[in-house]
Formats: C-alpha cells, sequence, structure tokens
C-alpha cells in the first residue's frame, strides 16, 4: 500500500513539474482538448498542425481563441506547481578552522513614537 501511494505521489509531482501552472483539474480536460484538435484538423487543410492549433486556441491575438470553450483545458491558471531541483554536490573540508570575531553594535535605538493624545487622556474634561 505504501509503494502505491508513494508512486501516486511521484507520478503527480513529475508530471507537475513538467508542465508548470496546470493542476489536475485542467488536465483531466486533455482529451476534449485531443478530440476538438482532430475537429479542427478535419475541417482544416491538409498542412493544419498541433502547433497551429494551440496558436489558435491559446494565442492572445487569436479571434478563434476569443469564442466559448468551456471544455478545453486552461493554461492561465493559478495554482501551485511542484518543481523538482536535483541537488548539488557538497563537499566537506576535513581541516577545521576556528576564527573569533567580537560583535560590534553597528545600530542605535530610537523612540520616535509620539502619542498626541495623551494630554486629553490624563486630564478629563473639568467641570
Amino acid at each position: 500500500m505504501r509503494r502505491t501511494i508513494a508512486l501516486i505521489l511521484f507520478v503527480t509531482i513529475f508530471l507537475g513539474s513538467l508542465v508548470p501552472k496546470v493542476n489536475w483539474s485542467q488536465s483531466i480536460k486533455l482529451p476534449e482538448l485531443i478530440t476538438h484538435y482532430y475537429q479542427h484538423k478535419r475541417e482544416a487543410p491538409k498542412d493544419f498542425n498541433m502547433w497551429d492549433f494551440l496558436v489558435m486556441h491559446y494565442s492572445a491575438n487569436s479571434q478563434h481563441a476569443k469564442t466559448k470553450h468551456p471544455s478545453l483545458p486552461s493554461f492561465d491558471i493559478n495554482g501551485v506547481s511542484y518543481l523538482y531541483v536535483a541537488p548539488a554536490f557538497i563537499s566537506f573540508s576535513s581541516t577545521t578552522t576556528f576564527s573569533f570575531v567580537e560583535k560590534e553594535d553597528h545600530f542605535s535605538w530610537l523612540n520616535n513614537y509620539f502619542f498626541s493624545a495623551e494630554t486629553n487622556l490624563l486630564n478629563p474634561p473639568r467641570a
């Protein structure tokens, strides 16, 4: 059971790092994207390819992108994405050196706070 959960988590994190800013709710819509691509491929000329399809639907200046396609995935969502960073090689030195540095104070504290209502609070109105 642990191996299955570990494998699911690994696949989730690894695929999330390959395509950042796409979460699972959008990646579920990928089959609809593929069927919509084949629909356009049937209606388009012979040299129509996947890049043309993506430019048509996700380019900012495309007229076709302004039509409603609620079933297509949205790639501009702000979600949490995972990124795998390979650890760097760390070398340790076998010689140990100690140095003592005396602490110096390079700051001074100045209280600039002024409570302007203190005269009214401390002196109640007199009759």
